[in-house]
């Protein structure tokens, strides 16, 4: 559903479909990878906060090379820490591009950070995809 919505944005305005960049932040960000693994090929990177997926080397193998950059609270009780490493993990075994950033005592409210970093718009806009 998402591949025929973009294809519908895209017919109807004019963008840049080698610069599409995906995020989301804790259900958002599990679904941001959710999404990449379906559509990698749709997405020229990616950033999750307070991310995971639920079989990190699934994710890997289907995102692959995709640019990802993961914020996580060090203290988040809702979504452990280790959740964006096993993620990143993954990732850098098959060859991934990943950067982690990591808040120390921070809890699940590390969007407020990470979206509040002013490199994060020029990292996406640094990455596109080939067509």
């Amino acid at each position: 559903m998402l591949a025929a919505i973009l294809d519908a944005v895209e017919a109807s305005y004019h963008l840049e479909p080698a610069r599409r960049y995906i995020t989301g932040l804790s259900q958002g960000g599990h679904g941001t990878l959710a999404l990449a693994m379906r559509l990698p090929w749709h997405f020229a990177a990616l950033a999750t906060v307070c991310g995971w997926a639920d079989d990190p080397a699934a994710a890997a193998s289907a995102i692959g090379t995709v640019p990802v950059w993961a914020f996580h609270g060090e203290d988040d009780p809702i979504v452990p820490v280790q959740r964006s490493l096993e993620v990143v993990e993954a990732l850098r075994r098959v060859g991934g591009q990943t950067r982690l950033t990591r808040y120390a005592a921070v809890g699940h409210d590390a969007w407020q950070l990470a979206y509040g970093n002013e490199d994060l718009p020029r990292w996406f806009l640094s990455h596109h995809r080939e067509r």
